[in-house]
């Protein structure tokens, strides 16, 4: 039987790391968030034009879900490579290693950007007792979106030229200041219907 991505994680071993659990942590996130969606697809069955931003919301999930499990592997995959580069002492063979290892945290953090932009958009529309669940998938996402910005950042100490080194810096904290501008505004917003609750 094949081990549970956890028990892989927990092991004593290179692989899989933080960029892999970035890309789970995502997919856990957005698991909760396609929970919400489902349940108010399942409420509204009779409402078509309250319907149809659930549908379209279902899609956009479903799709991201394939993404983050793609980048899990890709990450995996990524640091073997690397490690490999790095013990060949074949410098173009590590520029292209290094790369791919920043790359792939920085393709998880504009894939939970989408998946936040989507909680937000979910937090609007949704019945107010499921906004504690949005909460919480906001909050899973923004933690994926920086693990993936600070292994991206672990990584940047290999390049050795200072322009391109700082080129990758600039991509990185424009992403992150992004994502996280997102994440805070759906959080603010969600905190607001969550307080009008009570």
């Amino acid at each position: 039987m094949k081990e549970s991505f956890l028990v892989q994680l927990s092991k004593p071993q290179p692989d899989p790391g933080g960029g892999a659990a970035a890309a789970y942590g995502a997919a856990l996130g957005l698991a909760l968030l396609e929970k919400v969606v489902l349940l108010e697809l399942g409420r509204r069955q009779s409402a078509t034009e309250l319907h149809r931003p659930w549908h379209s919301m279902l899609a956009e999930i479903q799709e991201l879900t394939v993404d983050f499990s793609r980048l899990l592997k890709s990450d995996i995959e990524a640091y073997k490579q690397l490690a490999l580069a790095r013990s060949s002492g074949n410098e173009n063979l590590l520029s292209d290693a290094i790369a791919r290892a920043i790359d792939c945290p920085m393709e998880i953090m504009l894939k939970v950007r989408q998946s936040l932009a989507l909680a937000g958009k979910a937090g609007e529309l949704c019945k107010q007792h499921l906004v504690a669940d949005l909460l919480v998938a906001v909050e899973l996402l923004g933690a994926a979106l920086r693990g993936a910005y600070h292994i991206a950042s672990a990584n940047l100490a290999l390049i050795k030229i200072a322009a391109e080194q700082e080129a990758f810096q600039s991509r990185l904290s424009k992403q992150l200041d992004s994502g996280m501008q997102i994440a805070e505004k759906a959080a603010r917003e969600l905190f607001k219907r969550l307080s009008n609750r009570y």
